[in-house]
């Protein structure tokens, strides 16, 4: 009998990977007129973040404007959605001094591939943008296809996809390089419902979808 659970999580690991599961991804029909998502971290809400999710149909993209705890802007990530799954057309980081002023760092995309709609093998994308500082700085995310769960979102239970993220970021002036590990959990007709983000210095952090905001309530919020 113990056998039973490990084969029947290789049956379903076998079963998706000759799937699609596009489906799991964020729904581009419903995000044409913009959904923001809040995912909560219950133990430090100065963790808690919103994603500004827009879909064009007709170009085939999807823009994430990223906000922290107090609706500050801090990414802008834009994709392509493929037959094959998603790849990184731009990507911009921001940062807001004290004062508000916001300093614009364009990132050069590298390598593309986002999410793919085959879980069969693992993929990741990268960018490089030069610092007056410290020179090239390079930021690569990695992503495999780890099983199946069960998961209770928004008052409901999910049938969830598990990947895990590997994010590095490396400076080439000092040589240095930093790195935490995510586990990412995608249910089907929403998207990304939860993040288990792992730091070098072992510090967890748990991000939890906990609303799904309409564009006009959003700007109320601001």
């Amino acid at each position: 009998m113990k056998y039973i659970k490990p084969i029947f999580a290789l049956i379903i690991i076998l079963t998706l990977t000759g799937c699609s599961i596009k489906e799991y991804y964020f729904p581009m029909s419903e995000l044409t007129e913009s959904k923001v998502y809040k995912y909560e971290c219950k133990l430090d809400s100065t963790k808690t973040e919103y994603w500004k999710l827009t879909s064009d149909l007709t170009n085939h993209t999807l823009t994430t404007e990223a906000f922290n705890f107090e609706y500050v802007q801090y990414e802008l990530f834009k994709e392509k959605i493929t037959d094959n799954g998603s790849k990184l057309l731009e990507f911009v980081s921001y940062r807001t001094s004290n004062d508000r002023l916001k300093d614009t760092v364009i990132n050069k995309p590298i390598e593309l591939d986002v999410f793919k709609w085959k879980t069969n093998e693992t993929y990741q994308y990268s960018s490089e943008v030069i610092n007056e500082n410290y020179g090239k700085v390079t930021f690569k995310k990695k992503r495999e296809f780890i099983g199946k769960e069960k998961m209770i979102i928004l008052e409901k239970e999910y049938d969830v996809l598990k990947f895990k993220g590997n994010y590095k970021t490396e400076v080439e002036k000092t040589n240095q390089s930093y790195e935490k590990n995510q586990f990412s959990y995608y249910a089907k007709g929403i998207g990304l419902v939860k993040m288990d983000k792992e730091y070098s210095d072992g510090t967890k952090i748990t991000l939890e979808l906990t609303e799904i905001i309409t564009n006009p309530e959003w700007e109320k919020r601001k």
